[in-house]
């Protein structure tokens, strides 16, 4: 991962202090094993009409019953890349018996996968084809690494995976008031609002609810049967692109104080609500808001 960042402050005058923040954050993360890439399947035998059909070449995977380990990869590899860009200017202003600070916050959050699965293929092996009696279950004839020989499978998958492209946003903005009302009583008073967007993909690939109201798609295949209730696809028939509805609500006031009892002794207490931003809103997980 790389992080670069940017810090400017600059005092205006002597009770004004201007502060900008600028943030990216670069994360790429690899898994899986490349062995086999580039190998040509009709090395093996397998068809054009198959192998025309793959993404890529890579050798495939083989699995064989009956205690043999398996041949090639099960994870050709995935590739997950994640970048969050952030700017943050602030002011603090002393006026009078006021200290107040204020500012802001925005965020993007960008985050692709590439998660190929199997496409080069996963093939199982039993014993079932190297049987007298291939129809027929047999405890004493056949041999899984045979019909793998043979070129006989017992099934096989091959994944055709998307690799989405997701996109959120994150907005913020605070005022907070240092308030000495005396040389005993000092206030603490501040307002905070948030607004965590939610995440969309670049090609509206994604399911966003469920309508329970609607016809079923597959209703006129069960007579008889008033089935209702199907999927809703992002940016499809009216619908949002965006995974979930927007959260307009997140107020977030707060007060609290700070008397002066004596030369030893100082009294502090406060109260507000806090809603936590989620980094992992970019996944289709809510955040959750704590109040305090």
């Amino acid at each position: 991962g790389v992080n670069w960042s940017f810090d400017w402050t600059s005092t205006i005058g002597p009770r004004t202090v201007w502060n900008l923040r600028f943030g990216l954050t670069r994360w790429e993360d690899f898994s899986g094993n490349t062995f086999g890439r580039d190998y040509d399947q009709r090395q093996l035998g397998l068809p054009e009409s198959l192998v025309s059909q793959l993404p890529r070449q890579q050798f495939p995977r083989f699995e064989i019953g009956g205690g043999y380990g398996p041949i090639g990869s099960n994870r050709p590899g995935n590739l997950e890349t994640d970048y969050a860009y952030s700017l943050q200017p602030n002011l603090n202003l002393v006026r009078g018996n006021h200290v107040v600070k204020l500012g802001a916050e925005g965020r993007r959050f960008d985050k692709n996968r590439l998660f190929p699965g199997q496409f080069h293929g996963n093939y199982s092996f039993s014993k079932a084809f190297s049987q007298s009696n291939p129809v027929q279950s047999d405890a004493l004839s056949g041999n899984e690494f045979a019909s793998f020989l043979l070129g006989y499978p017992a099934g096989g998958v091959i994944d055709d995976n998307m690799f989405p492209a997701y996109r959120s946003y994150y907005y913020a903005g605070f005022v907070h008031d240092d308030w000495k009302v005396s040389r005993r009583l000092t206030l603490n008073l501040g307002f905070r609002y948030d607004y965590e967007g939610s995440l969309a993909e670049r090609y509206n690939r994604m399911v966003r609810g469920f309508a329970f109201d609607q016809a079923s798609p597959i209703a006129s295949r069960v007579p008889g049967l008033n089935l209702r209730g199907g999927l809703l696809f992002a940016g499809s028939q009216g619908e949002s692109r965006e995974a979930f509805n927007r959260d307009y609500m997140r107020l977030q006031p707060r007060a609290g104080f700070a008397f002066k009892v004596n030369d030893k002794l100082v009294l502090r207490g406060g109260t507000g609500c806090s809603s936590s931003a989620s980094m992992k809103r970019v996944r289709g997980r809510d955040s959750a808001a704590n109040r305090l």
